[in-house]
């Protein structure tokens, strides 16, 4: 009786090799699915931002409908996160941040309360990466988002006075002019010795970033070398 049931026991038991077949193919099977994971997670992150960048692009045109076509000017001086910074050079933040205050009055359908909910100012595949004065501090930390405006087409430096904003009327080809966004895409382009590849949305290596167009389309735009394709889009 004995030997029978050992010989039973036997029969129904998995040797080591069967173990470590099993774990072998079970791993082959993971080393499969993360990189399809891994990429499932990306691009929903990605159209996240590409949803957060047309309601912030609305948002802006609201602001020129209640302002005579006018787009929103950044000054030649400016401060970033409370740090006052040189004349003549333009971040691309500034331009953002006096509609904050009238973009939740927008988000909460004219009430003058503050959302309680920000989501649509920081881009989802945002790693922190420390791109602000200091080249050490997130941008969000400060400015609480994770996009930019096109500083070219805020401007007011450089220009004659008394300093009249452009207005939307002027955009010769806005399909091709950048409008809003990722953070990364403004330093990466102006500043490549600092963060050649500084964006967020990398997952694949392809490194680019998402942004608006002033015709109101969202393209996640690669980054090529040292910058972008200037035969493809404008700053101005």
């Amino acid at each position: 009786m004995n030997h029978k049931r050992c010989r039973l026991l036997n029969q129904q038991s998995f040797t080591l090799i069967e173990l470590l077949v099993v774990v072998a193919i079970i791993a082959v099977l993971v080393a499969i699915l993360l990189p399809a994971l891994s990429a499932a997670r990306e691009q929903a992150r990605r159209a996240q931002c590409q949803a957060n960048l047309q309601q912030l692009g609305v948002l802006w045109a609201l602001y020129w409908n209640d302002h005579h076509d006018y787009i929103p000017t950044m000054a030649i001086w400016w401060n970033w996160g409370g740090a006052e910074g040189p004349a003549g050079q333009f971040w691309p933040l500034e331009g953002v941040l006096p509609l904050r205050q009238r973009a939740m009055y927008y988000i909460n359908d004219g009430e003058h309360q503050w959302a309680t909910r920000k989501e649509q100012f920081i881009c989802p595949a945002d790693n922190k990466d420390g791109i602000a004065w200091s080249l050490s501090t997130p941008t969000w930390w400060h400015l609480g988002t994770s996009y930019a405006n096109n500083p070219w087409l805020c401007r007011t430096a450089g220009t004659p006075e008394p300093k009249i904003p452009m207005t939307v009327s002027a955009i010769a080809e806005p399909s091709r002019l950048l409008f809003l966004g990722d953070t990364t895409i403004f330093t990466t382009m102006h500043y490549p010795d600092w963060h050649p590849f500084a964006t967020w949305h990398d997952a694949t290596g392809s490194y680019g970033n998402n942004i608006l167009f002033f015709d109101g389309h969202v393209a996640y735009v690669a980054v090529l070398g040292y910058g972008l394709q200037q035969s493809e889009m404008f700053w101005y």
